[in-house]
C-alpha cells in the first residue's frame, strides 16, 4: 500500500473519518495535532444509507453537519476506512461504482481526500503494536451479505477469500481452510469483527467440529467490539500521519482527487499563496494533472522528535539517548538520560551530585532487574508421527478387573396400536318367507361399505302371513323381531343412522334387518406401545452405557485407559417398566451389571511408546510423554491373553539449546528476534514484553532471569 501524503500539515487539522460498509457506516470527527503526533476523537455517529449508495453524499453531509455543530469545528480533510470486499484484490483500488460515490463526497462537500485504509490492515497493525508480536491469526470480516477471511502468518497476509454470508458460511470457510492446511500450518487464533450478532457467530465457530488434522488444538475465538475497531482505525490513521511511528503504510490513494495546499496562517498566506500541486507517485495521489517530479518545490519541515519516535528510529539500540550516553562496563548499554557535567562543583555539591547519580543508577538498575521481563517463543513446524503398532500386553502391564454396578436406561417407545370402542344399537329382523327363521347369536349382519355387526343374542322370527283386505286384495305381513347388535371393529365409521338396511351374511335373502335407531358409540385412536424391538434396543443401549461409564470412571480415578473392545458386560435382575404391546410413551430398564474390563496404565504405555518412537526421530528433534497420544485400534483375547494394536500419534519438538538462545537474545532490540530465530532454524516467533517504560518495549531484558525462551510446535 502507498503512504499518506507527506507534507506540512496544519497543527490541528480536522478530519472526517468515514468507515463504510455494505449497508451503513460510521463517521468519526478527528483532530490531529502534528506537533504531539496525537489524534483526538471529537465525535462519532453511526448512520444507515437512506437509499443504498445512491444518496451517500447526502447521508454523509447530514451526519457531518451534526458532528461539526456539536464540536463547533469545520472538517477540511477526509480519510476513508472500507471493508475489503469493496476493494479490488488485484489492483488494490476501490471498486466501481463505490469509488465514484466516495470521490463525490470530497468533490461536493469540499473536503481534501487523503486516501483509504482497509479495516483488517489497521486491526493487525494495532494488535501487533499492543504486544502480540508478529501476529498469527485467522481474521473474519463480517458484513451484511459478505464475509472476508484473511490468514495472517508471522504478521504477513498469507491468504484471503470473500464469500456470501449464508446460514452455513462457516462450512464454506472450512473448505478453504482445509485446503490451506494441507500445505501450511493454520494459526490457532480466530478474530471476528463486523456487523450483526458477533457473539452468536463466535459460538458457531467455537462449537464447530473441525476436521481432526486441520488444527493442532481447538483454536481460540475472540470478537472485536466496535469500540476496539475504532481504536484500531484511529491508531492506524495516526501512525500514517506520523510515518516515523509506522512500521508499514496502510493508506492507499484515491486517484484523480485534487488537493489544495492551504496556507497555515494569514502571515504565511501572504508570503506563499495556496497551490494545487502534483504529488509524486510515492504519495499515491494525482492532483488534477499528470504526475511529475516535485523535488525541490516543497521542503518538509522536520516534526519535533518524541520519546516514541526516538524508540522507533534507534531500532538497533532503543536505549541510546539523543543528548548524552554513558557506556556501562561489560554491558554495552547506553543509559537513556543525560549525565550532568561536574567540572567545577564544590566538594559538597559534588557529593550531592554523585549521590543523586548513584540513586538514579540504582533506580534504573531496579527497573531493569525487577520490572523488565519478556517471553520469546520460537515456533517450529515439525512433522507429526502417526503409526499403528502391536504391543505386548505384558509389557504394557495390562490388568483385568471385575465389578458389579447398577445399570439403568430408558428410551422412547416406537410401537403403536389403535384403541377405542365398538358401535352398538338395535335392529329389527324382518322375515318375508312363510316359514319361521331362527337367527343364532353372533350372526353377521352386512351393512353399507361392507361394515359388519354381530347379533348379541339368538332370536326367532315368525313367518310371514297373508291377510285379505276389505278391497279383496291379499296383503303379506312379514314376521318381525328386535335384537341388539355390536360392531365387529372399533371406529367411528361404524356409527350408522336410523333405518340403515342390513343383510344376513350367508343367509336367505328373505330375512333382512333395519336399524330401529342410530347405532353409535364407535371410536378409535392410535397410541404408542412398547414393541419387542424397543426391549432389544433398550438392552443394547444399557450395555453400551455401562461400557462407557466404566471407561470414564476408571480413567478419572486412575491414570489408566480401558481397553473397550475387551470389556464384557452381562445383565441380571432385569426389570422393565412395561410389557410388550402395553401402552407407554417410554420404556425403562433397571438391572445389575457385571463388568469385566482390562486397563492399561497410561504412564507405563507412554514410556514404552516413547522408547520406540525415539528410535525413528531425527537427531535435531526430541519427544516427551506429553506429546504422545494413543488409542486402542483393535484388541482381542487369544486363549485368555489380550492381543492389542494401538494407534499412536506423537508431536516431536525441535531440539534447541535454550541457554544458548537466551544468551543470543539478552539485551537485543526486538527487531533482532527474527534474525536470531532464523539462526536456530525456527519457522516463526512470538514475543511479549512486560514493562511500564515505553522505551523498553522495543528491547529484550538485560538479565537472563527476566527472559523466558519457549520452544513451541505450531502444527
Amino acid at each position: 500500500m502507498l503512504d499518506i501524503l507527506k507534507k506540512n500539515n496544519t497543527k490541528n487539522d480536522i478530519y472526517l473519518g468515514l468507515s463504510l460498509q455494505e449497508q451503513g457506516g460510521k463517521a468519526l470527527l478527528l483532530q490531529y495535532n502534528e506537533q504531539q503526533s496525537s489524534a483526538i476523537t471529537l465525535g462519532s455517529k453511526l448512520f444507515s444509507y437512506s437509499n443504498a449508495w445512491e444518496r451517500l453524499v447526502e447521508d454523509v453531509d447530514e451526519v457531518l453537519f451534526e458532528l461539526e455543530k456539536v464540536a463547533q469545528v469545520k472538517a477540511t480533510k477526509t480519510v476513508i476506512f472500507v471493508y475489503s470486499h469493496l476493494v479490488n484484490e488485484k489492483t488494490h483500488e476501490i471498486k466501481e461504482p463505490y469509488f465514484d460515490k466516495i470521490k463525490a463526497i470530497a468533490d461536493e462537500l469540499g473536503l481534501e481526500m487523503i486516501g483509504f485504509m482497509e479495516h483488517h490492515e489497521a486491526l493487525i497493525e494495532h494488535l501487533s503494536k499492543s504486544g502480540a508480536g508478529q501476529l498469527n491469526a485467522v481474521v473474519c470480516e463480517i458484513d451484511s451479505s459478505l464475509v472476508s477471511m484473511f490468514v495472517y502468518r508471522n504478521g504477513n497476509l498469507d491468504f484471503t477469500k470473500t464469500i456470501e454470508r449464508t446460514t452455513d458460511y462457516i462450512d464454506t470457510l472450512e473448505v478453504a481452510l482445509v485446503e490451506l492446511s494441507k500445505t501450511k500450518t493454520l494459526p490457532l487464533r480466530i478474530i471476528l469483527y463486523g456487523i450483526g450478532t458477533l457473539d452468536s457467530d463466535a459460538t458457531l465457530f467455537m462449537s464447530k467440529r473441525w476436521p481432526k488434522d486441520m488444527f493442532v488444538q481447538l483454536p481460540k475465538v475472540e470478537t472485536m467490539t466496535t469500540d476496539q475497531m475504532d481504536i484500531a482505525l484511529i491508531e492506524g490513521f495516526k501512525s500514517q500521519l506520523n510515518p516515523s511511528n509506522s512500521s508499514s503504510s496502510l493508506f492507499s490513494p484515491l486517484p484523480e482527487v485534487s488537493l489544495t495546499v492551504q496556507a497555515e496562517t494569514q502571515e504565511s498566506s501572504s508570503e506563499q499563496p495556496a497551490n494545487t500541486l502534483p504529488i509524486s507517485p510515492s504519495t499515491g495521489f494525482v492532483l488534477g494533472k499528470d504526475i511529475q517530479d516535485t523535488t525541490g518545490e516543497i521542503e518538509e519541515s522536520a516534526p519535533p522528535t518524541t520519546v516514541e519516535e526516538v524508540s522507533a528510529i534507534n531500532s538497533e539500540n532503543a536505549f541510546v539517548a539523543p543528548s548524552y550516553s554513558v557506556p556501562q562496563k561489560g554491558s554495552g548499554i547506553s543509559l537513556p538520560f543525560k549525565i550532568p557535567h561536574f567540572g567545577r562543583l564544590a566538594p559538597s555539591g559534588l557529593l550531592i551530585a554523585i549521590s543523586g547519580l548513584i540513586l538514579i543508577i540504582i533506580g534504573i538498575f531496579s527497573l531493569l532487574y525487577f520490572f523488565h521481563k519478556a517471553n520469546v517463543t520460537l515456533l517450529y513446524d515439525t512433522k507429526p508421527i502417526a503409526i499403528s503398532m502391536m504391543v505386548d500386553a505384558k509389557s504394557l502391564s495390562v490388568t483385568s478387573h471385575i465389578q458389579q454396578i447398577p445399570a439403568t436406561g430408558s428410551i422412547e417407545t416406537t410401537g403403536a396400536k389403535f384403541i377405542g370402542d365398538k358401535a352398538r344399537g338395535e335392529v329389527s329382523l324382518l322375515n318375508k318367507s312363510k316359514q319361521s327363521a331362527t337367527i343364532p347369536r353372533g350372526t353377521t349382519l352386512l351393512g353399507p361399505k361392507n361394515l359388519k355387526f354381530l347379533t348379541d343374542s339368538e332370536v326367532k322370527v315368525a313367518s310371514a302371513s297373508e291377510q285379505l283386505t276389505t278391497d279383496g286384495n291379499v296383503l303379506t305381513v312379514t314376521g318381525k323381531e328386535k335384537v341388539l347388535v355390536t360392531a365387529t371393529e372399533i371406529g367411528e365409521e361404524y356409527n350408522l343412522g336410523k333405518d340403515t338396511k342390513f343383510d344376513i351374511e350367508g343367509g336367505s335373502s328373505n330375512v333382512v334387518a333395519t336399524a330401529t335407531k342410530s347405532l353409535d358409540g364407535g371410536s378409535k385412536k392410535e397410541v404408542r406401545t412398547a414393541s419387542k424391538t424397543d426391549f432389544d434396543t433398550l438392552r443394547k443401549k444399557v450395555l453400551v452405557s455401562v461400557k462407557k461409564k466404566t471407561s470414564l470412571t476408571v480413567k478419572s480415578e486412575n491414570d489408566t485407559q480401558v481397553i473397550e473392545p475387551l470389556t464384557q458386560v452381562t445383565l441380571s435382575a432385569e426389570k422393565y417398566s412395561k410389557e410388550v404391546a402395553e401402552e407407554a410413551s417410554d420404556l425403562k430398564l433397571t438391572a445389575t451389571a457385571r463388568v469385566k474390563y482390562y486397563e492399561i496404565p497410561v504412564p507405563t504405555a507412554k514410556d514404552l511408546l516413547l522408547a520406540k518412537l525415539k528410535k525413528s526421530l531425527p537427531a535435531d528433534q526430541t519427544l516427551d510423554q506429553k506429546a504422545i497420544l494413543f488409542t486402542v485400534k483393535s484388541a482381542k483375547l487369544n486363549h485368555g491373553k489380550p492381543e492389542i494394536t494401538l494407534d499412536v500419534r506423537g508431536l516431536p519438538r525441535q531440539r534447541v539449546d535454550i541457554v544458548k538462545v537466551k544468551n543470543s537474545l539478552i539485551g537485543k532490540p526486538v527487531s533482532k528476534i527474527k534474525e536470531i530465530s532464523k539462526q536456530y532454524q525456527a519457522n516463526g516467533y512470538e514475543y511479549q514484553i512486560q514493562t511500564e517504560l515505553p522505551l523498553l518495549k522495543s528491547r529484550l531484558p538485560f538479565f537472563a532471569k527476566n527472559l523466558n525462551v519457549i520452544v513451541k510446535t505450531i502444527r
